[in-house]
């Protein structure tokens, strides 16, 4: 869920005439977008200059990076549930 959450930011960062740049980019400072990253398992700083870029980029270029982006995400493992460890989901 929380890595659908950053990838919603990049998708909205990407568009040209999105009101919700400004707010991406007030919440990429935010405690609360490190909180974000920490439930998502991907490391705060990486994304954080991957979503600036983004923002930043020409608009031409933003298409792509948000699905660079988004991509990225979609290949994180996905923790373990409760109570079961990766040897127990390797040996499944």
């Amino acid at each position: 869920m929380w890595r659908k959450v950053l990838s919603q930011a990049a998708k909205d960062a990407a568009l040209r005439h999105s009101p919700r740049r400004a707010d991406i980019a007030a919440w990429l400072m935010n405690e609360d977008f490190i909180r974000v990253c920490e439930l998502a398992r991907v490391k705060p700083d990486p994304m954080r200059l991957a979503l600036k870029q983004l923002l930043l980029a020409d608009p031409d270029d933003r298409k792509l990076r948000s699905d660079l982006i988004c991509n990225a995400l979609a290949s994180v493992p996905k923790p373990a549930p409760i109570g079961e460890t990766s040897d127990a989901r390797e040996a499944a």
